[in-house]
């Protein structure tokens, strides 16, 4: 599951894409999926049975890397397998807690590398509504510009620039480059629309 969908680039759009350059457009979704999920340090389709394993922290709350949690499957510390509602509870933001829910007084988890290790369900069952919206503006924005570049005049994006020194100092467009460059940095609307998201490092 992509955060958008080539309908919402036609919707977008406002234009039919053919069956011809629906691979291209899949794979332009795929690049601004990748742009948005390096931006909030995180996954976001859904994901079953991920194993972690983290440092414990000498503390009563441990942190997931990926959210929000859907299931935990299994949890073990230093080996011996813990019980959930007993020994553990978690948040659905990646939260795991050690001890009972009920209880006052915390436990904590065991300060050691790697002791931890969690087996958990991760990711949205339905993409929010601010993710599909960067990743179809971003898809949107790769789309055009390869339009642009493959209805441009012959030889209008061939070379670059020429510096007279040497044959070899010839220097040419590339299409690659011009669609990637064409989201080279996120506009402020597209931050703004993803802060909730992005991970925060404490």
């Amino acid at each position: 599951m992509s955060l958008s969908t080539v309908p919402d680039l036609e919707k977008f759009l406002q234009v039919d894409i053919t069956s011809d350059t629906d691979a291209a457009v899949l794979l332009l979704i795929d690049f601004a999926d990748s742009v948005v999920e390096a931006y909030c340090d995180r996954l976001f389709e859904p994901a079953t049975s991920v194993v972690e394993t983290p440092d414990g922290p000498g503390d009563e709350v441990l942190f997931l890397s990926q959210w929000p949690v859907t299931a935990i499957n299994s949890l073990t510390e230093n080996g011996t397998a813990l019980v959930v509602d007993t020994d553990w509870f978690f948040y659905e933001d990646g939260r795991l807690l050690r001890g009972s829910p009920e209880a006052i007084d915390r436990l904590k988890w065991a300060r050691a590398r790697k002791n931890v290790v969690v087996d958990y369900d991760h990711g949205f069952a339905t993409i929010p509504n601010e993710l599909r919206l960067v990743s179809t503006r971003l898809a949107s924005t790769m789309f055009q510009a390869g339009e642009a570049y493959a209805n441009a005049p012959i030889g209008s994006t061939g070379i670059k620039s020429i510096t007279l020194d040497g044959s070899d100092a010839v220097e040419y467009n590339s299409m690659i480059g011009d669609v990637a460059g064409a989201i080279s940095e996120l506009s402020k609307i597209e931050t703004t629309l993803l802060s909730g998201f992005k991970r925060v490092l404490l």
